[in-house]
């Protein structure tokens, strides 16, 4: 039987690198955002379905995707954002779905699926436990500006597209407190590890 592990966090909360000491210690990890990026790769199905709804002003000059120019776009308009996820939310879950039974029929004991919008999007059904990497909003403000290179204005407006870190952090069976070094967000993770094998 495998586990299945949901971790999500806000924008800038650290998924990543809580994700990546799990891959540290060989446990298969399923990225919401790098199939979100494969699906919308030229000629893929999620690729397909951006160009028919927006056109082709969101391609480069050489007929891939242009995600700043997409991005701009959604990010400036929460009605452009929905229209967005409406097109390739389907996509992305079916090939979770896909890679998730490949890992069950290979019976490894854990499986962790790394979703930014976990809560959003209703994919805590297929999860046995939802971990959650939790900062503070004044910190996960200050490093997303920081990381991103952003104003303040569009940072704050880029984190409220999402859940609350704060009402994520209720939901979670396990919150991953990210606000001090590396090392400590891995002690965390590992004493986790050690209680749930």
């Amino acid at each position: 039987m495998t586990f299945i592990l949901g971790l999500t966090g806000s924008i800038a909360t650290g998924k990543s690198s809580v994700a990546q000491i799990f891959k540290e210690r060989k446990v298969p990890v399923i990225e919401g955002d790098m199939i979100a990026h494969l699906v919308q790769e030229k000629g893929a199905d999620g690729f397909k379905a951006i160009v028919a709804e927006f056109g082709s002003e969101v391609l480069t000059n050489y007929g891939s995707l242009d995600r700043k120019k997409l991005g701009e776009l959604v990010f400036a308009d929460q009605k452009q954002l929905q229209r967005l996820e409406r097109l390739i939310d389907p996509i992305i879950r079916f090939q979770i779905q896909v890679e998730l039974e490949n890992l069950k029929k290979s019976q490894v004991p854990l499986v962790v699926i790394e979703l930014p919008l976990l809560f959003e999007k209703k994919y805590e059904e297929i999860m046995n436990k939802i971990m959650v990497s939790y900062l503070p909003y004044e910190l996960e403000l200050k490093r997303l500006m920081m990381r991103d290179n952003l104003k303040e204005e569009e940072a704050k407006r880029r984190i409220k597209l999402q859940e609350s870190i704060e009402l994520k952090r209720l939901f979670a069976d396990v919150v991953i407190n990210n606000s001090g070094s590396f090392a400590e967000t891995k002690k965390q993770v590992e004493t986790w590890l050690k209680t749930c094998s």
